[in-house]
This record gives structure tokens, sequence and C-alpha cells, in this order.
């Protein structure tokens, strides 16, 4: 038993190393640094933008959390910008959420018309311009997040960048309009259960869009799958104590 809880120990400690080794080599690319956002800190509603600062401390727990869940999503030491609504944090500009739009940051290309569901603090509009966009349409369900955020991206980009109130299932786009990218990207967290969602969306724009991407997609699948284990898991369990539980 001793054995075996040192192994599996060593285990645990060599894919926490791996994981710290590759998230430090990420950060140090510079590549999310013009993505970061500056949108000034301030109210609408219950949507709230401001600054934070991560710490030497904190920066090494996320991490290290990260690390142990085999995900590579880390943060640096330093000053960045989060969105909250209703008190709840919904998005950040950290390296660790730059880093789940790679595909989108991919996908635009020179000359792209992009198709935007969720606002959020707009750093995907940014990343769409910085890449070359041409046209850049917004849709947000939140007016208070639209109206807090909206006004600074439009001062910057005018008239190629159209931000619409409205729910990304539901409005109805013109006649024969499609986009060269459509990314959607409306949930504050990683679940599976965001994952129907996130198909009737897909399947939805199918025929407006070349290219297809979703926040965290890889991420939501894999806690889809986690959880049906978990509920197969229990079931068998059930069956194995008669019913009982």
């Amino acid at each position: 038993m001793d054995e075996r809880w040192t192994q599996e120990a060593l285990a645990v400690a060599g894919r926490i190393q791996t994981g710290m080794v590759e998230i430090d080599a990420k950060l140090r690319e510079p590549w999310w640094k013009p993505y970061l956002v500056d949108v000034p800190p301030g109210r609408v509603g219950k949507a709230e933008v401001r600054r934070f600062t991560v710490t030497e401390m904190g920066a090494f727990v996320h991490n290290l959390r990260e690390a142990n869940h085999g995900r590579r999503r880390g943060i640096p030491v330093g000053e960045f910008t989060e969105l909250r609504v209703d008190g709840r944090l919904w998005m950040s500009d950290t390296p660790a959420e730059l880093g789940d739009m790679d595909a989108f940051r991919v996908a635009v290309r020179p000359g792209s018309r992009v198709l935007l569901h969720g606002l959020g603090l707009g750093c995907t509009v940014l990343m769409a311009f910085r890449c070359g966009a041409v046209r850049v349409t917004v849709i947000e369900l939140d007016a208070d997040v639209l109206a807090l955020v909206g006004p600074h991206w439009k001062a910057r980009y005018g008239d190629a960048l159209d931000l619409r109130l409205g729910d990304a299932h539901t409005w109805r786009p013109g006649r024969g309009e499609r986009w060269n990218v459509v990314w959607h990207d409306i949930w504050p967290d990683i679940s599976g259960d965001h994952v129907p969602e996130m198909r009737r969306l897909r399947r939805r724009f199918a025929r407006r869009a070349d290219w297809q991407g979703v926040w965290c997609e890889r991420e939501m699948r894999r806690e889809a799958r986690r959880a049906a284990r978990d509920e197969a898991d229990y079931k068998r369990l059930v069956g194995i104590l008669g019913g009982r539980l």
C-alpha cells in the first residue's frame, strides 16, 4: 500500500511540475499583451468594469490548481481588467482567458467579416480588428453590459463595428447575411451543462459562417463527458445496492 501510494504521489507531483513548466513557458511569450483592454472602470446598472491585481501568491495558487487539473490556463503577476455582472465575475483579460480565444485569433484573417455572440469586455472585438477584420457585428444580451462597454469600442472603430442588443438564439440576421468567422461566447463559466446550447448555436449559424468557434468548447465537452461518467457510475452503484440509495 505504501509503495503504491508513493508511486501515485510521484505521478501527481510529476504532472504538476510539467504543467507548471508549460504554463510558465506560455506566459513568457508576449502574444497576449496586445489584447489587453483599456476599457475604463465604471458601472451601469448591474454591470461593472474594474481593475484588479494578481499577486505573486495569487498567480502561484491559480497556476498550481490549473497544472493539477491538467489545464494550462495560467495567469502572471500584474494588473488586469474584469467585468462583473450582479457581482459575479463574467470575464477578464488575463492570459488565461485570452488564450481561450486562440482558435478565434487564428481564424480571423485580413478582410474578415466577423460575428460575435457576447460582448463582455470587448476582448474579441479588439482581437478581431487587430487580426485584420473589416467588419465586426456584436450581439449582446445584457443592456447594461452593452451600455457600459459598447461606447468605448464604438468610439474607436466607428461604423466598422455594429453593436446590437439581442439574444444569440433568437435574433434574426438579414436576408443572405453571412460571415467569415462566427464566435459564440455567452457563458460565464466552463460547464458541461452548456453543451446542448452550444450545439444549437452551431446548427443555427452553420449556413451563415465559413468558420465557427465556441469559447472553451473542448473543456465544456470534457466536463459533459465527465458528468455522464459520474451519472453512469452512480446508476451502477444504485443497481448494485438494490436501489437502496
